[in-house]
């Protein structure tokens, strides 16, 4: 036992020393340093005089005897990891929160909208996401027709952080947005819709940049965009989701807000999904037509529901 206290001791004193050195050198937080040497104070106290923490023990019914204040200590140790995971999440959401924004502001404070008048004088905006296609987004490009159902119709493509050379290619052909870095198919798309949105376009569809998708089917589904009954249901729900997803999403940006609240928000965002999901599945094709007046307030919620579906991706 008491080489075991000793060890505590040493890996506190090692941990208090690294947590300084690391905030020395700015790469931590005062707060979170004062966290660390709080919790590593209290270990060298536990090893040096362990009946400083008898009353806690005795209160959580960890008497002396057959290992049980050991136990106690364990228990303890095991709630305070699970609390700093849990701090450690909420930072690393924020955090990405903060950069999303960031690449986002970025992108579009690049993005000259007085050199592409096409997608002002456009009734009909086609969002392409792409990430490392330049074997398939010249074709893409050319295969989209420039009307449709008497709209005229401008690309605009999202380029997520591509190394390849897709933006070269693709600003030959149309509009082109360029994240710096690689933020994933959902902040590419909410880029587009708010850089559409602000062009003034009528109808917001979105196709892929792979080639795997029928550019031709936009004629019909543009036509029939108003007697779909199964989309206009959809959208129905959507909106309601949308709706529910921005106010719970407003709650949750106080730091008082409770766990439920966050779980509700993750599961409004899995019902988003899953709608994108059941519509592209009876589509056949990964293009979805948005009313204007919709596309501004469901982009961040649209956007967080592809996020999950290219996270549920990449794990399965």
């Amino acid at each position: 036992m008491i080489a075991l206290r000793v060890l505590g001791i040493v890996v506190a004193l090692l941990a208090m020393g690294f947590t300084a050195y690391r905030y020395n050198r700015g790469r931590m937080r005062r707060l979170d340093m004062i966290v660390a040497w709080l919790i590593s104070l209290a270990v060298v106290a536990l090893g040096i005089y362990p009946d400083l923490f008898a009353p806690v023990f005795d209160a959580l019914n960890f008497t002396e005897g057959n290992n049980r204040r050991l136990l106690g200590v364990l228990v303890i140790s095991n709630v305070l990891l699970f609390l700093l995971y849990l701090r450690a999440t909420a930072l690393a959401d924020a955090a990405h929160r903060d950069l999303q924004q960031l690449v986002r502001a970025l992108a579009q404070r690049q993005f000259d909208p007085e050199a592409h008048p096409e997608l002002r004088q456009a009734s009909v905006v086609v969002i392409i996401p792409a990430y490392n296609e330049s074997a398939t987004i010249g074709e893409v490009l050319r295969n989209l027709p420039r009307e449709v159902a008497g709209l005229r119709v401008a690309p605009l493509v999202v380029d997520d952080g591509s190394s390849d050379g897709t933006a070269e290619i693709a600003r030959e052909q149309g509009a082109v947005v360029v994240h710096p870095i690689n933020r994933g198919q959902g902040a590419a798309l909410l880029t587009g819709y708010e850089l559409a949105a602000r062009a003034g376009a009528k109808v917001i569809a979105i196709t892929d940049a792979d080639g795997q998708t029928v550019p031709e089917e936009l004629e019909r589904l543009l036509q029939n965009r108003h007697s779909m009954t199964p989309m206009r249901r959809e959208h129905t729900e959507i909106r309601r989701l949308v709706a529910e997803y921005l106010r719970l999403k407003q709650v949750t940006r106080d730091a008082k807000h409770s766990l439920g609240k966050a779980v509700a928000l993750r599961r409004v965002v899995f019902q988003l999904y899953t709608l994108l999901k059941i519509h592209i599945g009876e589509e056949e094709l990964y293009i979805h037509i948005i009313d204007r007046e919709a596309a501004a307030e469901a982009a961040e919620a649209m956007a967080a529901a592809l996020e999950h579906h290219a996270v549920a991706g990449s794990e399965g």
